[in-house]
């Protein structure tokens, strides 16, 4: 028999940090962390989701063009070095 759980941890002031197999967040006013390791290719899956399915457009460009910059920034970079 397989035993399923399901838990709600709730941060007040903290931060995520995203890595390609694992969801980590911190409460800031605590120090509790809570952490999710996940098998590879699921986060980026979800993030497609989440990114294609769930903001609007307005903010899809924001994230486009954010990337964009940083790219521009990385290879500018690159020449330089």
């Amino acid at each position: 028999m397989e035993t399923k759980t399901t838990t709600h941890h709730a941060i007040t002031r903290g931060r995520v940090e995203l890595y390609s197999s694992s969801i980590s967040a911190t409460c800031e006013a605590s120090g509790d962390s809570v952490e999710l390791s996940l098998p590879y290719g699921t986060f980026r899956d979800a993030l497609k989701e989440y990114v294609v399915h769930r903001l609007s457009r307005s903010t899809q460009e924001e994230l486009i063009s954010l990337m964009t910059d940083e790219f521009r920034k990385r290879d500018a970079a690159e020449v330089s070095a």
